[in-house]
Protein backbone atom coordinates (compact mmCIF):
# COMPACT_ATOMS: atom_id res chain seq x y z
CA UNK A 1 0.00 0.00 0.00
CA UNK A 2 3.09 2.28 1.14
CA UNK A 3 4.40 1.57 -2.47
CA UNK A 4 1.84 2.14 -4.27
CA UNK A 5 1.05 5.81 -2.46
CA UNK A 6 4.65 6.47 -3.26
CA UNK A 7 4.01 5.64 -7.15
CA UNK A 8 0.53 7.99 -6.99
CA UNK A 9 2.66 10.60 -5.65
CA UNK A 10 5.32 9.79 -8.30
CA UNK A 11 3.22 10.21 -10.94
CA UNK A 12 1.38 13.89 -10.18
CA UNK A 13 4.71 14.99 -11.25
CA UNK A 14 5.44 13.09 -14.38
CA UNK A 15 5.84 14.75 -17.40
CA UNK A 16 3.15 13.55 -19.90
CA UNK A 17 4.58 12.33 -23.57
CA UNK A 18 2.69 14.30 -26.23
CA UNK A 19 3.12 12.61 -29.84
CA UNK A 20 2.61 14.54 -33.33
CA UNK A 21 0.15 12.83 -35.22
CA UNK A 22 2.96 11.79 -37.57
CA UNK A 23 4.52 9.42 -34.67
CA UNK A 24 1.17 8.25 -33.49
CA UNK A 25 0.84 7.16 -37.39
CA UNK A 26 4.12 5.43 -36.85
CA UNK A 27 3.35 3.73 -33.65
CA UNK A 28 0.22 2.53 -35.22
CA UNK A 29 1.94 1.12 -38.22
CA UNK A 30 4.55 -0.47 -36.10
CA UNK A 31 1.83 -2.34 -33.93
CA UNK A 32 0.01 -3.57 -36.66
CA UNK A 33 2.90 -4.94 -38.18
CA UNK A 34 4.74 -6.29 -35.64
CA UNK A 35 2.39 -6.66 -32.57
CA UNK A 36 -0.76 -7.32 -33.91
CA UNK A 37 -1.94 -8.94 -31.14
CA UNK A 38 -2.02 -5.61 -29.38
CA UNK A 39 -2.95 -3.57 -32.43
CA UNK A 40 -6.78 -2.85 -31.56
CA UNK A 41 -5.91 -2.37 -27.46
CA UNK A 42 -3.26 -0.06 -28.77
CA UNK A 43 -6.16 1.73 -31.17
CA UNK A 44 -8.58 1.77 -28.91
CA UNK A 45 -6.04 3.46 -26.08
CA UNK A 46 -5.46 6.34 -28.84
CA UNK A 47 -8.65 6.68 -29.59
CA UNK A 48 -11.28 5.89 -27.09
CA UNK A 49 -10.25 7.64 -24.22
CA UNK A 50 -10.47 4.32 -21.67
CA UNK A 51 -7.18 3.47 -20.07
CA UNK A 52 -5.43 0.28 -20.68
CA UNK A 53 -6.60 -1.34 -17.10
CA UNK A 54 -10.30 -0.78 -18.31
CA UNK A 55 -9.80 -2.06 -21.89
CA UNK A 56 -7.94 -5.38 -20.30
CA UNK A 57 -10.79 -6.15 -18.46
CA UNK A 58 -13.32 -5.97 -21.62
CA UNK A 59 -15.46 -9.45 -21.93
CA UNK A 60 -16.71 -10.02 -25.36
CA UNK A 61 -20.08 -9.69 -23.50
CA UNK A 62 -18.98 -5.61 -22.78
CA UNK A 63 -19.31 -5.11 -26.70
CA UNK A 64 -22.19 -4.37 -28.74
CA UNK A 65 -21.81 -5.09 -32.37
CA UNK A 66 -24.74 -3.59 -33.67
CA UNK A 67 -24.01 -0.25 -32.12
CA UNK A 68 -19.87 -0.58 -32.29
CA UNK A 69 -19.39 0.33 -28.82
CA UNK A 70 -17.32 -1.33 -26.02
CA UNK A 71 -18.72 -0.52 -22.24
CA UNK A 72 -16.17 0.25 -19.87
CA UNK A 73 -17.43 -0.60 -16.16
CA UNK A 74 -14.07 -2.69 -14.65
CA UNK A 75 -10.35 -1.99 -14.75
CA UNK A 76 -7.83 -5.13 -14.09
CA UNK A 77 -5.12 -4.52 -12.09
CA UNK A 78 -2.60 -7.61 -12.45
CA UNK A 79 -4.97 -10.66 -11.83
CA UNK A 80 -7.47 -8.92 -9.75
CA UNK A 81 -10.81 -7.35 -11.26
CA UNK A 82 -12.61 -3.94 -9.73
CA UNK A 83 -15.54 -2.88 -10.47
CA UNK A 84 -16.52 0.72 -10.28
CA UNK A 85 -18.84 2.57 -8.29
CA UNK A 86 -19.71 5.67 -9.42
CA UNK A 87 -21.50 6.41 -12.77
CA UNK A 88 -18.53 8.91 -14.00
CA UNK A 89 -16.44 6.17 -15.18
CA UNK A 90 -19.28 3.62 -15.87
CA UNK A 91 -19.41 4.48 -19.84
CA UNK A 92 -20.01 3.42 -23.66
CA UNK A 93 -17.33 4.41 -26.03
CA UNK A 94 -17.55 4.10 -29.54
CA UNK A 95 -15.10 2.06 -31.38
CA UNK A 96 -14.37 2.25 -35.40
CA UNK A 97 -15.15 0.03 -38.62
CA UNK A 98 -11.87 -1.79 -38.46
CA UNK A 99 -11.36 -2.43 -34.50
CA UNK A 100 -15.00 -4.00 -34.70
CA UNK A 101 -13.31 -5.91 -38.05
CA UNK A 102 -10.57 -7.04 -35.85
CA UNK A 103 -12.36 -8.13 -32.89
CA UNK A 104 -15.38 -9.63 -34.60
CA UNK A 105 -12.83 -12.35 -35.88
CA UNK A 106 -11.69 -13.51 -32.94
CA UNK A 107 -14.72 -13.45 -30.73
CA UNK A 108 -15.26 -16.69 -28.58
CA UNK A 109 -18.89 -16.76 -28.92
CA UNK A 110 -18.81 -20.00 -26.86
CA UNK A 111 -17.66 -17.87 -23.56
CA UNK A 112 -18.50 -14.41 -23.42
CA UNK A 113 -17.46 -13.73 -20.13
CA UNK A 114 -13.75 -14.09 -21.69
CA UNK A 115 -11.20 -11.51 -21.84
CA UNK A 116 -11.37 -9.63 -25.23
CA UNK A 117 -7.52 -9.05 -24.98
CA UNK A 118 -5.82 -12.41 -24.26
CA UNK A 119 -1.86 -12.83 -24.99
CA UNK A 120 0.40 -15.50 -25.45
CA UNK A 121 1.94 -15.31 -22.34
CA UNK A 122 2.32 -16.80 -18.10
CA UNK A 123 2.74 -13.13 -17.40
CA UNK A 124 -0.52 -10.78 -16.45
CA UNK A 125 -1.62 -9.16 -19.11
CA UNK A 126 -0.89 -5.57 -17.84
CA UNK A 127 3.32 -6.55 -17.36
CA UNK A 128 2.89 -8.40 -20.74
CA UNK A 129 1.77 -5.09 -22.37
CA UNK A 130 4.04 -3.59 -20.88
CA UNK A 131 7.30 -5.60 -21.07
CA UNK A 132 6.66 -6.85 -23.90
CA UNK A 133 5.31 -4.58 -26.01
CA UNK A 134 5.28 -1.23 -25.52
CA UNK A 135 8.75 -0.89 -24.03
CA UNK A 136 10.17 -2.51 -27.39
CA UNK A 137 7.70 0.41 -29.45
CA UNK A 138 9.01 2.71 -27.61
CA UNK A 139 12.80 2.13 -27.89
CA UNK A 140 12.31 1.35 -31.50
CA UNK A 141 10.77 4.80 -32.13
CA UNK A 142 12.94 6.61 -29.55
CA UNK A 143 10.20 7.98 -27.92
CA UNK A 144 12.03 8.07 -24.41
CA UNK A 145 9.65 7.79 -21.42
CA UNK A 146 5.60 6.74 -22.43
CA UNK A 147 3.46 5.73 -20.43
CA UNK A 148 0.34 3.59 -19.78
CA UNK A 149 -1.71 6.15 -18.88
CA UNK A 150 -0.07 8.35 -21.60
CA UNK A 151 -2.69 6.77 -24.32
CA UNK A 152 -5.18 9.21 -22.21
CA UNK A 153 -2.92 12.16 -22.16
CA UNK A 154 -2.69 12.10 -26.02
CA UNK A 155 -6.63 11.49 -26.48
CA UNK A 156 -7.44 14.19 -24.18
CA UNK A 157 -4.67 16.60 -25.68
CA UNK A 158 -5.75 15.44 -29.84
CA UNK A 159 -9.45 16.48 -28.73
CA UNK A 160 -8.63 19.79 -26.53
CA UNK A 161 -6.58 20.87 -29.93
CA UNK A 162 -10.14 20.42 -31.56
CA UNK A 163 -12.15 22.65 -29.54
CA UNK A 164 -13.91 19.94 -28.42
CA UNK A 165 -15.97 20.75 -24.48
CA UNK A 166 -13.88 19.85 -21.71
CA UNK A 167 -16.63 18.22 -19.95
CA UNK A 168 -17.25 16.08 -22.86
CA UNK A 169 -13.64 14.75 -22.68
CA UNK A 170 -13.96 14.17 -19.11
CA UNK A 171 -17.52 12.38 -19.63
CA UNK A 172 -15.38 9.91 -22.22
CA UNK A 173 -11.92 9.26 -19.78
CA UNK A 174 -14.93 8.36 -17.17
CA UNK A 175 -13.32 11.05 -14.73
CA UNK A 176 -15.00 13.31 -12.35
CA UNK A 177 -14.20 17.26 -12.65
CA UNK A 178 -11.53 16.96 -9.64
CA UNK A 179 -9.71 14.20 -11.25
CA UNK A 180 -9.93 15.69 -14.82
CA UNK A 181 -8.33 18.91 -13.49
CA UNK A 182 -5.07 17.60 -12.72
CA UNK A 183 -4.63 16.04 -16.01
CA UNK A 184 -5.72 20.04 -17.16
CA UNK A 185 -2.81 21.22 -15.20
CA UNK A 186 -0.26 18.73 -16.93
CA UNK A 187 -1.21 19.72 -20.11
CA UNK A 188 -1.97 23.37 -19.71
CA UNK A 189 1.32 24.34 -20.28
CA UNK A 190 1.52 22.16 -23.50
CA UNK A 191 -1.64 23.37 -24.82
CA UNK A 192 -0.95 26.99 -23.96
CA UNK A 193 2.08 26.50 -26.05
CA UNK A 194 -0.26 25.32 -28.88
CA UNK A 195 -2.40 28.29 -29.09
CA UNK A 196 -0.07 30.60 -28.88
CA UNK A 197 1.44 29.56 -31.87
CA UNK A 198 -2.21 30.06 -32.84
CA UNK A 199 -2.90 33.37 -32.10
CA UNK A 200 -6.35 33.50 -33.14
CA UNK A 201 -7.78 30.83 -31.23
CA UNK A 202 -5.32 32.62 -28.22
CA UNK A 203 -8.57 34.45 -26.62
CA UNK A 204 -11.20 31.68 -26.59
CA UNK A 205 -8.25 29.67 -24.77
CA UNK A 206 -8.41 32.40 -22.00
CA UNK A 207 -12.14 32.61 -21.76
CA UNK A 208 -12.30 28.18 -21.12
CA UNK A 209 -9.44 28.19 -18.78
CA UNK A 210 -9.34 31.58 -17.29
CA UNK A 211 -12.15 30.42 -14.89
CA UNK A 212 -14.09 27.44 -13.73
CA UNK A 213 -16.64 27.82 -15.64
CA UNK A 214 -16.41 25.51 -18.39
CA UNK A 215 -16.82 22.60 -15.93
CA UNK A 216 -20.85 23.12 -16.13
CA UNK A 217 -21.07 24.50 -19.79
CA UNK A 218 -24.47 25.09 -21.35
CA UNK A 219 -26.03 21.94 -22.48
CA UNK A 220 -26.54 23.18 -26.26
CA UNK A 221 -22.73 24.14 -26.31
CA UNK A 222 -21.88 20.60 -25.71
CA UNK A 223 -24.54 19.61 -27.90
CA UNK A 224 -23.40 21.61 -30.95
CA UNK A 225 -20.04 20.49 -30.89
CA UNK A 226 -20.50 16.66 -30.77
CA UNK A 227 -22.18 15.72 -34.51
CA UNK A 228 -21.61 12.49 -33.75
CA UNK A 229 -21.11 9.97 -31.11
CA UNK A 230 -18.21 7.98 -33.04
CA UNK A 231 -15.46 10.04 -31.70
CA UNK A 232 -13.21 8.92 -34.47
CA UNK A 233 -15.08 11.89 -36.63
CA UNK A 234 -13.44 14.38 -33.87
CA UNK A 235 -10.32 12.92 -34.02
CA UNK A 236 -9.09 13.50 -37.10
CA UNK A 237 -5.94 11.57 -37.20
CA UNK A 238 -7.41 8.02 -36.17
CA UNK A 239 -9.59 8.19 -39.60
CA UNK A 240 -6.65 8.09 -41.09
CA UNK A 241 -4.21 6.19 -38.83
CA UNK A 242 -3.69 3.34 -41.24
CA UNK A 243 -3.88 4.93 -44.54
Amino acid sequence: FAKRKQSEKKYDFLQPNILSKHTIKKLLFLAKTEYLEAYPLIKLAFSTGATIPELLALNWKDINWQNKTIHINKFLYFDKISKYNNLNSCRDLAIDDEVCQILSENINKDNLKEYVFKFSSKDYSQVYFEQKILKPIVRKLKLGKFLQIDFQHNFVYLLMKQNVPITYIAKKCGMNNEKFMKIINILNKIFLGFFINKTSNFPSFILIFGSLNFINPPTDFVLQNIPSKNLSEYLKVSVSFNR
